[in-house]
């Protein structure tokens, strides 16, 4: 199946840090609800302190990052991406529902084909679902990354959600959003956490210009 979304860089890669590098600019400290304006939409970042900022406006591309101190090292990560992402099929379209199955399905083969196969990571699908956020009705996806093995300082595994929403616009702009929220604990340090909610503020912020 031909790939049906432009993506700048596939959301489902960034594992804490590996997606930064696609931002063109550096991160910076970001304060608790900051309105970040990227052209074609606007968002807010997560609550709480420690967070920092990297944008990419010509690839319509936020991530938010916050680390977790765990003793002498790190415990972790969070990472709060907002992406736009330009549908290239053409009419008659499906459903938006099929669309973001579908979009949904080729991040998983992107993983599948990028991480699994050549043995950087392992990766266990969760469930897929339907749901409505700050009066946005979004699908979403859940699954789990680990490293290969689970033994070590540096065995790591990251729990992730990612939504997908259509605006009111996006049969004349072509236009979809996904959201991705994910969680990096070095299991075998202090300080693991998850709370994957933390998306929830930055997806009812979102507007679409």
């Amino acid at each position: 199946m031909s790939i049906a979304f432009r993506r700048a860089a596939p959301p489902c890669l960034a594992l804490g840090f590996a997606l930064l590098g696609a931002c063109a600019s550096g991160p910076r400290p970001v304060e608790p609800g900051t309105e970040i304006d990227m052209g074609d939409f606007s968002v807010r970042s997560p609550k709480g302190a420690g967070w920092e900022v990297q944008e990419n406006a010509k690839a319509g591309m936020v991530i938010f990052t916050r680390h977790r101190p765990g003793g002498a090292d790190s415990a972790g990560n969070t990472m709060v991406l907002v992406a736009t992402q330009v549908c290239l099929m053409k009419d008659p379209l499906p459903s938006q529902e099929a669309l973001g199955n579908q979009w949904m399905d080729e991040e998983v083969r992107i993983m599948n084909t990028l991480g699994v196969k050549p043995g950087h990571y392992k990766l266990f699908e969760g469930q897929k679902g339907t749901t409505q956020i700050g009066g946005k009705r979004v699908q979403s996806m859940s699954y789990r990354q680990e490293s290969p093995s689970r033994v070590g300082r540096d065995a790591w595994e990251m729990k992730s959600v990612v939504y997908t929403y259509f605006p009111a616009n996006f049969q004349k702009t072509r236009r979809m959003y996904c959201f991705r929220i994910g969680e990096l604990n070095y299991v075998n340090r202090p300080g693991n956490s998850t709370d994957l909610s933390q998306i929830a503020p930055v997806l009812e912020s979102f507007r679409v210009k």
